[in-house]
């Protein structure tokens, strides 16, 4: 995991990766990469050659070397020192007494190190941050569209205070793009403060998961699976009516009802049927009108 330092005032990078004894060192400015490769026995022997008035068993030492690798206090005194294209990193204890350091001694890495350790996981945080963005606003979208049939089927929130409006993407885009001015500004001024947990985090997790077969980034599939499962089912008046039986008293009686009685009987079945047509017809150009406006 990377770690946010200052080495004479300025702004780095730093990662160290231990395979088995070896150790490797990066630090980058984001522009540029150094590295250093070592086995556990010549960090040890740097360090006990650094540290000659301390006494300490090994794994002491190996404790303290980790100790000013992964912190990222400012307690710590880090100093560069270049030659040509290569740095001297020196790290050192700001407390009172002897005081503890290690060197490491840092060559540039080529542009493809640069991009394994740099660019590409960067780009695979975009493309995950992505992917998100647009589960995200295919499940607000489903929220919307069930709050929209709850509503339709007579329901009413309660509290007016937690009621919202439909998720409208196109808005939420313009409001991102009138506050993007401050991001760009962090980025520009402290690029290493984008290297939040939550991104660190990500990385880490993106590091860690298998490489799949080759395939085209598609955001297809959830939207349908969401859309699915969000589909708005109205229920029909008529379907609820349980079919009236008749026995054989009631046709006698049926039989016995003069024509006038069965015209009004009819004329009041059409209206219903008509009502309830109407009543349909509204439901359903009101919910396509919401539909458009998702």
């Amino acid at each position: 995991m990377w770690k946010k330092i200052k080495i004479d005032g300025k702004e780095f990078l730093l990662k160290h990766i231990t395979v088995g004894s070896a150790h490797k060192i990066y630090v980058t400015d984001l522009v540029q990469l150094w590295y250093e490769d070592l086995q556990g026995e010549q960090l040890l022997c740097r360090c006990k050659e650094l540290n000659k008035f301390l006494e300490a068993s090994d794994d002491v030492f190996h404790g303290d070397i980790l100790s000013l690798l992964e912190s990222e206090a400012d307690d710590i005194i880090r100093s560069f020192t270049t030659v040509d294209d290569s740095k001297t990193l020196m790290l050192q204890t700001n407390l009172e007494g002897p005081k503890f350091r290690i060197k490491f001694f840092l060559k540039p890495g080529s542009h493809s190190e640069f991009y394994e350790e740099v660019t590409r996981p960067l780009l695979t945080v975009v493309a995950e941050m992505e992917r998100r963005h647009h589960l995200l606003v295919e499940a607000i979208k489903g929220k919307d569209l069930e709050i929209l049939e709850y509503k339709l089927e007579g329901g009413q929130i309660s509290r007016k205070a937690v009621e919202t409006t439909p998720f409208d993407l196109n808005a939420f885009s313009t409001k991102c793009a009138e506050d993007v001015s401050t991001t760009k500004s962090v980025v520009v001024s402290h690029p290493s403060q984008t290297f939040t947990p939550f991104t660190q985090d990500l990385i880490e997790k993106i590091s860690a998961a298998p490489v799949l077969p080759s395939k085209t980034l598609s955001f297809r599939e959830e939207k349908v699976t969401v859309k699915k499962t969000s589909t708005i089912k109205l229920k029909s008046p008529s379907k609820n009516k349980k079919p009236k039986m008749y026995d054989d008293d009631d046709e006698d009686e049926d039989c016995g009802m003069n024509n006038e009685t069965k015209q009004e009987q009819n004329q009041t079945e059409v209206k219903q049927e008509d009502q309830t047509k109407q009543r349909k017809s509204k439901e359903n150009r009101r919910v396509k009108k919401v539909l458009t406006n998702l």
